[in-house]
């Protein structure tokens, strides 16, 4: 049974029975608040959350990532909010808190705004230092401790099977998410799907005419080849698993533990090149390898990135 703590509230306590439908079976985002919050909370306190245009005075607003975070007063708990968050974000982690020893926030509470669509996660506060800022003033053993945690962190993420076989998009049938696609200005959502011939048909279809005909077969011709030659499994993937979204922290004098795994946002169930694919997209690498270093926790998939990049780079053509 997990426990989301709600601060100078008692915890929250939540049974796998809440995961309700077939093995995790994905929560309904549109009710996912009621189904993560028992009797025991005193739903008038939440209320006030909302009432107060959605964060009681006592937070502190942060912009991160094109989502807005607010910090209490007591550093016990934030909240996230954007029109990228979604209540499929609050389901993946409460089901990687139920199902796997991943350092993740507790979820104490979500919400969608009915006037601005917007997602609120209310969650809590972890405190550490971003791996990407840590990274630089680490020697090669504390950097080979900190990768040897997130190779056994990312196996177990990728343990975790599908509701349904082939199935193929966000925890609780939320959509189909590549942030990337929003810088290249298309879009970034699309429907859950049952095949992996059907994701890479979406990563296409987002395009419109902005790729040249030719183009597009050939970069769906070799997407085809590559699924004949490797067939590919479908497992649970984090989608931004960047150094900026990782917390570490020092545990006595030279041990350095990853902490906290953030931003659930793009997580889902992915072909099994999906997570390599997106650490090492360009735009996230840095001179000193530690966006590269997460890539390394994983199996490679070259020729995917290959494929990826060359994918990009038309698109900005």
């Amino acid at each position: 049974m997990a426990t989301l703590d709600l601060p100078s509230q008692g915890p929250v306590r939540i049974s796998a029975s809440d995961l309700e439908g077939p093995r995790y079976s994905p929560l309904n985002p549109r009710s996912l608040p009621d189904s993560i919050i028992s009797a025991a909370v005193d739903k008038k306190r939440i209320q006030a959350y909302i009432d107060r245009g959605w964060l009681p005075k006592c937070y502190t607003r942060a912009e991160h990532a094109k989502a807005t975070v607010y910090k209490s007063a007591d550093a016990s708990n934030v909240v996230k909010c954007s029109w990228l968050t979604s209540p499929a974000e609050a389901a993946a982690m409460l089901l990687i808190r139920e199902r796997t020893k991943i350092p993740t926030p507790s979820v104490i509470f979500s919400k969608v705004d009915d006037s601005t669509k917007k997602t609120m996660i209310c969650m809590s506060y972890i405190e550490g230092t971003r791996l990407s800022d840590a990274w630089p003033h680490l020697n090669p053993l504390q950097k080979a401790e900190v990768e040897a945690q997130l190779r056994a962190y990312l196996a177990e993420l990728r343990a975790l099977e599908p509701p349904v076989p082939a199935y193929i998009g966000g925890v609780s049938g939320g959509p189909l998410r590549d942030v990337r696609l929003n810088t290249l200005g298309v879009p970034a959502t699309g429907e859950a799907v049952s095949s992996i011939v059907e994701f890479e048909d979406w990563l296409l279809s987002t395009t419109g005419t902005a790729l040249p005909a030719k183009i597009k077969a050939y970069i769906k011709d070799s997407m085809a080849k590559l699924r004949g030659q490797k067939g590919y499994r479908i497992v649970f993937t984090h989608g931004g698993m960047y150094p900026r979204n990782i917390l570490v922290r020092k545990q006595g004098d030279d041990r350095w533990e990853v902490v906290g795994i953030l931003d659930w946002s793009s997580a889902g169930w992915y072909p099994e090149y999906w997570e390599f694919v997106k650490a090492m997209e360009q735009g996230f690498c840095s001179p000193d390898g530690c966006a590269e270093m997460v890539a390394l926790c994983l199996p490679e998939y070259k020729e995917e990135v290959l494929l990826a990049e060359f994918y990009k780079q038309a698109l900005n053509h």
